[in-house]
């Protein structure tokens, strides 16, 4: 038998894959006429089909034991069936890779970096937020490496949106009706609100809230961005709506005191308050609950108290005390 060339079942003559029938030739003759040929594959025809990897084949294509070998010159081509979407909030990105033969394994990059050995399924770990940009090729079981990497692209963003709040009640008020703005650095965040602990639900600046009843009230806001990342940490609006004014009460007063000698009282309220005093039908001033007057007239006065709450409501009725002032008696 001479030596001949044919080519692999279902690939034309003189292609890429070719069949080399070596006549007479020992194993280890065989495969080194095979290696100087080219690459050899190790699937039997119709396995690896046209351009598939080749290693000394145990049986030839025409039924002659250990006379037939293949040479695969032809490089894989390399796909990516699965990745990241343009935008991932991903903090290990996985990607999936694919050739069109059997292949010994996949080389991998990022961002133009070194290449590296990796599986068809890639997990990229290590990542700063921003573009990243994925190359990978196939390297076929003859050794032949995709010449055009296959490629993909996207944005890891793995950062919440932080929520500012820019207006919004604060600590006690006598309003039933609340109006908080906020916003976000994020133009295209969204935004989620959880009034009095009732579940989070959409809303958007500004939030009005109306009829509320008395007592505390707080509202979480939390932004989302195109990502899918949530902020983890919610701004937060806490207020006391409180429209009940306070009670006042006169705690210590004189009956009578000298002219020229202090006139000694003292308030108390059922609740945290500042206090208002007038005397004589006077105007209103501000006072505190150790309140003290001096040189007043001989004769009838009368101070009147009202308590004002941190909501400001004041005591619609003041507390009122009268004492007398009395003339000193000269000297003998």
């Amino acid at each position: 038998m001479s030596d001949h060339t044919h080519a692999p079942p279902g690939a034309a003559g003189g292609g890429l894959v070719s069949r080399i029938k070596i006549a007479g030739l020992g194993l280890l003759a065989a495969v080194a006429a095979v290696s100087a040929a080219g690459a050899v594959s190790g699937a039997p025809p119709g396995d690896a089909g046209p351009g598939g990897g080749a290693t000394l084949l145990a049986a030839n294509c025409d039924e002659t034991v250990r006379d037939c070998a293949y040479v695969d010159r032809r490089d894989p081509v390399t796909s990516i069936v699965d990745a990241p979407g343009k935008l991932t909030n991903e903090s290990q990105p996985k990607l999936k890779l694919a050739a069109d033969e059997p292949v010994k394994g996949f080389r991998c990059r990022v961002d133009s970096g070194r290449w590296e050995n990796c599986d068809a399924n890639v997990t990229l770990r290590g990542l700063s937020d921003g573009e990243v940009d994925f190359e990978a090729v196939a390297i076929d079981k003859a050794g032949n490496q995709d010449a055009s990497p296959a490629t993909a692209s996207f944005v890891r963003d793995t950062k919440a949106s932080a929520t500012e709040v820019d207006a919004a009640p604060r600590g006690h008020t006598r309003d039933a009706d609340a109006v908080i703005e906020f916003s976000s650095r994020d133009a295209s965040a969204k935004f989620e609100c959880n009034v009095d602990n009732g579940g989070y639900e959409r809303c958007s600046s500004p939030l009005e809230l109306g009829d509320l009843d008395e007592g505390v009230h707080q509202v979480s806001i939390r932004a989302h961005d195109k990502a899918g990342n949530v902020e983890s940490s919610p701004a937060k609006v806490t207020f006391v709506v409180d429209r009940e004014p306070p009670q006042t009460r006169v705690n210590k007063a004189p009956k009578k005191v000298r002219s020229g000698d202090w006139a000694k009282f003292g308030f108390g309220s059922n609740e945290a308050v500042s206090y208002e005093c007038r005397l004589d039908g006077g105007a209103f001033r501000q006072c505190d609950d150790d309140h003290r007057v001096r040189n007043l007239k001989p004769g009838s006065h009368e101070l009147q108290v009202r308590a004002i709450d941190r909501a400001g409501n004041a005591d619609a009725s003041p507390a009122s005390v009268k004492f007398k002032v009395t003339r000193k008696r000269g000297r003998h």
